[in-house]
């Protein structure tokens, strides 16, 4: 998943550097639903590596990698406070649309 997905769905950069995650580390409950996302992205590449590493497992798509996050997300969603529910639903909505854009072809160079 890359940085620009995270910060298209939460309108500020995100994840383009370490200072981009580790500010909104520092002020955790005012960024608690983009730190959630962060860590649930930095989780999924995570084992998205183990799993072509280890296990043979081929590489398909960017949208297989939101899938997972998205699954996982929702899964964590009570790690979230009660009054940050909505805001974390809306942004899982938009990551969720991610997913299920049509594929972006390369554009030939010649």
């Amino acid at each position: 998943m890359t940085p620009s997905i995270l910060s298209e769905i939460f309108n500020r950069q995100v994840g383009t550097d370490f200072v981009s995650v580790g500010t909104m580390w520092i002020s955790n409950r005012k960024f608690i639903v983009e730190n959630v996302f962060c860590a649930a992205a930095l989780w999924g590449l995570w084992k998205l590596r183990n799993s072509l590493c280890f296990q043979g497992s081929l590489w398909i798509d960017v949208r297989v990698l939101i899938v997972k996050v998205t699954t996982m997300l929702q899964n964590w969603s009570s790690l979230c406070p009660k009054e940050k529910i909505p805001d974390f639903l809306d942004h899982l909505d938009k990551l969720k649309s991610f997913a299920t854009r049509p594929h972006r072809l390369p554009s030939l160079v010649r």
